[in-house]
């Protein structure tokens, strides 16, 4: 009973607090007096070396939330790839939420922190984002290239994100997925070039036939260091024949720094 009154006494203290969240998703309901949150999952017996030195700024943080944390109970299930037409949003564009869409009235119906999300002690910029053809056909290679710029003040490290959305598919398909991501360390000032080659064989999915497919249509390429924080999207088409990929799928995409 004692140390949940001394929590009470320094929460309401004013005095600066960071909160350490270990294990699963926690929903957060006051936000006051909290300067700063570290979300650390299960990080083992020397955890409280890694955290004192994450927060006494030895370690600049460089981690991405690997799932969304919900502003309330309330919003659960959420996740960043729902399916179109699941009434939270459809590629980072805003929509009109109704009693039909399974929108909210009483709060935001996006995530507290969203899936990709973490902060640095640096800042970066992403920039010259580039699709090399806006035309590809199916079984071919997506080629995006871009900066990353270290404009802060300490070395530190940032991961961009590529998500994906298509749009021509006769079944129902997430609203966004991600398909490829590369974290790069960078000291002030410094900047590189990443290129992403990304198969298209990669972005298969079952169709209403149950055939595991790429098929030819209309997608959103989008770019950003986290599921929320989109700062470029483009429409691509895929072309030529519909092809079946089952058993000669690809997983991951190739990057060149």
């Amino acid at each position: 009973m004692d140390f949940y009154i001394k929590l009470y006494i320094i929460y309401n203290s004013f005095k600066p607090i960071v909160l350490v969240l270990y294990g699963g998703v926690y929903v957060i309901p006051s936000m006051k007096n909290i300067q700063a949150i570290l979300y650390v999952g299960l990080p083992g017996p020397y955890s409280g070396n890694v955290i004192s030195n994450i927060i006494s700024g030895k370690v600049n943080p460089s981690g991405k939330l690997p799932i969304s944390i919900p502003r309330s109970v309330g919003q659960i299930p959420i996740y960043y790839n729902h399916k179109v037409g699941s009434g939270y949003y459809s590629n980072g564009d805003e929509v009109m939420q109704t009693i039909f869409s399974g929108g909210y009235i009483d709060e935001s119906y996006r995530p507290l922190y969203p899936f990709g999300f973490g902060l640095s002690y640096t800042k970066f910029l992403i920039d010259d984002i580039n699709i090399k053809d806006k035309s590809i056909k199916t079984g071919e290679d997506i080629v995006i290239s871009c900066t990353v710029k270290n404009i802060g003040k300490i070395e530190g490290k940032e991961v961009v994100q590529i998500y994906y959305y298509f749009k021509d598919a006769y079944v129902i398909r997430p609203n966004r997925q991600l398909i490829a991501f590369k974290k790069i360390s960078l000291k002030p000032n410094e900047e590189i070039n990443i290129i992403f080659e990304i198969n298209t064989k990669q972005l298969g999915y079952y169709n209403e036939d149950m055939e595991f497919v790429v098929e030819p249509g209309r997608a959103n390429i989008m770019v950003g260091n986290s599921s929320e924080n989109i700062i470029f999207k483009e429409e691509i088409n895929l072309v030529g024949e519909k092809i079946n990929i089952l058993g000669n799928r690809i997983y991951s995409a190739k990057i060149k720094v």
